[in-house]
């Protein structure tokens, strides 16, 4: 099927690269944030096991997301460099939106908290996680990607 699929003309519309880059945003930052809550939020060795085994659960879910995102938005744009770019700057801003707000989640944080500890540059311009969406999709919509 999925041979197929890449042969033919397309087999995947926007709404599934789209769908497929919530989900894997999503799934990547859930295995973050347990990651994480187990390396600094847990004292419990019987707590800490228990997160180890999750995380590393869901990171073959996340990893096999991923391998399938770039499937999906390679079959949609064709390779054409226009939209794939655009695709890929969309999925980006989705991600960076989604990751970060479902790790701040599983850690009990508020979805738009930005760590006064992290030496990540995308941390320290937090503020720019919504700009950049709202870049990414007028960009889409504007240059005719997400309505083809």
């Amino acid at each position: 099927m999925l041979f197929i699929c890449l042969t033919a003309a397309s087999c995947f519309g926007q709404e599934v690269y789209i769908g497929n880059a919530i989900l894997y945003s999503i799934t990547a930052g859930y295995t973050e944030g347990l990651q994480l809550k187990e390396r600094y939020d847990t004292n419990s060795p019987s707590e800490q096991r228990k997160l180890n085994s999750l995380w590393h659960s869901t990171q073959v879910a996340e990893r096999a997301m991923g391998i399938s995102l770039g499937i999906t938005i390679g079959d949609y744009s064709k390779l054409e460099w226009k939209k794939l770019l655009l695709s890929v700057f969309l999925s980006a801003a989705i991600y960076w939106n989604l990751y970060d707000g479902t790790i701040n989640m599983v850690r009990h944080d508020s979805f738009y908290h930005m760590s006064d500890t992290s030496t990540a540059i995308t941390e320290k311009y937090g503020n720019f996680k919504i700009p950049v969406l709202a870049l990414a999709l007028g960009l889409n919509y504007l240059l005719g990607t997400l309505s083809n």
